[in-house]
């Protein structure tokens, strides 16, 4: 249970990074331009032998370094600490804030590193997404409100694009 904890922290604290870069504006940048390049380092604010979160500066240090280069203009150091502080304290929704993304590569990490899982098919975080999507049942998929949504939607438009499942 403490690995989930520690997964969870280290991805709320990125997730209210993120939401403290949109709200502040502070030039950070979480993906690569494409989607062959190069991505977050988690390693380097997610302790890989123990899955510690080794704090929110060495996660602000790791999105400062992969920021330079593709960013006109970073904001300083204390001044992203102080507004990641001030958004964490607003209290959101811990669901709001988590990404899925995220949480694989932490999950990724804790598979290779603290499972020492060396399967040829954990290439990076988007093979745990795939092993996790045929884990989830499509039956309970569309009891979700997601599902609701998307069925609601297609419905209403004028040529019918997708038919309700399992009603």
């Amino acid at each position: 249970m403490s690995h989930l904890y520690c997964h969870r922290g280290a991805c709320e604290d990125l997730g209210c990074l993120k939401l403290a870069n949109h709200i502040y504006g502070l030039g950070l940048v979480f993906k690569p331009e494409k989607p062959e390049g190069n991505i977050i380092k988690y390693k380097d604010f997610i302790n890989d032998k123990d899955l510690r979160f080794l704090g929110r500066d060495k996660l602000v240090d790791s999105i400062i370094n992969y920021s330079r280069n593709k960013s006109d203009k970073i904001a300083d150091k204390p001044t992203i600490l102080r507004r990641l502080d001030e958004t964490s304290k607003k209290g959101y929704d811990s669901y709001q804030l988590l990404n899925g993304h995220d949480i694989c590569n932490a999950v990724l990490i804790f598979v290779k590193y603290v499972l020492k899982i060396k399967n040829p098919a954990l290439l990076d975080c988007n093979s745990i997404e795939a092993f996790l999507s045929l884990a989830f049942d499509f039956v309970f998929f569309t009891k979700t409100n997601l599902y609701t949504q998307i069925i609601t939607w297609a419905m209403a438009q004028p040529t019918p694009i997708l038919k309700p499942c399992f009603r």
